[in-house]
């Protein structure tokens, strides 16, 4: 991890254990961090440096979190396009395009969007010999299935 990432007292700590005549090594290993993170902040206090995490430079994210889990639980029962999500967060007081809403489904939820594949509908007599095939064979056993191959059998003076 980033120093950047680590919380002041996190930091606060490793250098109270450097302090107190710990190696590197050994204090990234106790906190569970990178030894490059410890080496930084050892850097930064030997600087006399603050430690405190310095405020991000860049454009603040759109999104809020709860805007985020909003879009991320819309993928469970019925799936909305982004158009109607970016139009549902702009009901809850955050405006925001879909194509954020895009880019959020697909660099952070891992989603990609489709379309559908079209099925064509089933006509009256095709599903009417459907019911017929199911209605005859209904009553067959595991044995008159394995007989069954589907083919049709046609004369040979017919080939």
């Amino acid at each position: 991890m980033d120093v950047r990432d680590h919380g002041i007292l996190l930091r606060s700590r490793a250098m109270g254990m450097l302090d107190a005549g710990l190696t590197q090594k050994k204090v990234a290993q106790d906190l569970d961090v990178s030894i490059s993170s410890v080496k930084r902040s050892s850097s930064l206090y030997k600087k006399g440096s603050s430690l405190v995490t310095k405020p991000r430079s860049g454009r603040p994210p759109i999104l809020k979190r709860a805007d985020k889990i909003v879009i991320s639980k819309s993928l469970g029962k019925c799936r909305q396009s982004t158009r109607k999500l970016a139009q549902r967060l702009k009901n809850r007081g955050n405006p925001v395009s879909h194509m954020c809403v895009y880019r959020h489904l697909t660099e952070s939820v891992g989603v990609r969007s489709f379309k559908r594949q079209e099925i064509p509908r089933l006509s009256q007599k095709n599903i009417q010999d459907r019911l017929n095939f199911a209605r005859k064979h209904q009553y067959w056993t595991v044995n008159d299935w394995k007989k069954f191959s589907g083919q049709m059998s046609l004369p040979s003076s017919s080939l």
